[in-house]
């Protein structure tokens, strides 16, 4: 390989790395951990959690997979056999 083609090869492998550099997405995070699931293991997952969910409305889809008015329907579906 000559000298040309080293610089040539150099060149490309920078460029490519520059390319990579600028494609990689970087996300701002509020938290290193959400304060809703830094608190799961000392409250429990639903008993305590739930009044702690509620500050944190978006949350609530994540945490259910449902909205908050389909999960009170279906509460008011089961909540005489409980």
């Amino acid at each position: 390989m000559t000298s040309d083609e080293l610089c040539t090869a150099e060149l490309v492998a920078f460029a490519l790395a520059l390319e990579e550099e600028k494609t990689k997405k970087t996300t701002k995070r509020k938290y290193a951990v959400h304060p809703l699931n830094g608190e799961r293991r000392k409250k429990g997952q639903f008993q305590q959690i739930y009044g702690d969910l509620r500050k944190y409305p978006e949350k609530i889809f994540s945490f259910y997979r449902m909205s908050l008015k389909t999960f009170y329907e279906m509460l008011s579906l089961v909540k005489p056999n409980l």
